[in-house]
């Protein structure tokens, strides 16, 4: 039989630029979490003394902990992928479509994927299917 862990009563994250997302961009050092609620934002003393003892903590190493933030439609393999793969951005018709994949499959492996980023007008790829000359 193994043992039960001890339950976590709170976090606290240490060495770390808190964002707030107001207008105080950095708003502490520290942040405690109790019963999966923002319980405290601030110095790592002031945070501590908001945990309990079954604290786990963990050293953020100066990196920035952004709490609160849910997106639940952020296209992150696009948002990703941006750097990565070929644009489409620029293509005025379905002929230019054809163009830019024809290159790209000209220099593909047989059997390779091509993929690209969407038509229309970055950042958003807006404006289709009016961008195209066809306007389809």
């Amino acid at each position: 039989m193994t043992a039960t862990p001890p339950a976590i009563e709170s976090l606290l994250i240490v060495n770390a630029d808190v964002w707030s997302l107001d207008d105080t961009p950095v708003a502490g050092e520290a942040i405690t979490i109790r019963d999966g609620r923002i319980a405290a934002v601030g110095s790592r003393q002031h945070c501590e003394s908001e945990t309990g003892p079954a604290t786990s903590v963990i050293d953020a190493g100066g990196h920035s902990v952004i709490p609160g933030l849910v997106d639940g439609h952020a296209h992150m393999d696009r948002e990703g992928l941006k750097g990565e793969i070929p644009s489409l951005a620029g293509c005025r018709s379905i002929s230019d479509v054809k163009e830019k994949i024809r290159a790209l499959v000209q220099k593909a492996e047989p059997g390779e994927w091509i993929v690209t980023m969407p038509l229309g007008a970055p950042p958003d790829f807006s404006g289709m299917p009016d961008a195209l000359g066809e306007g389809r």
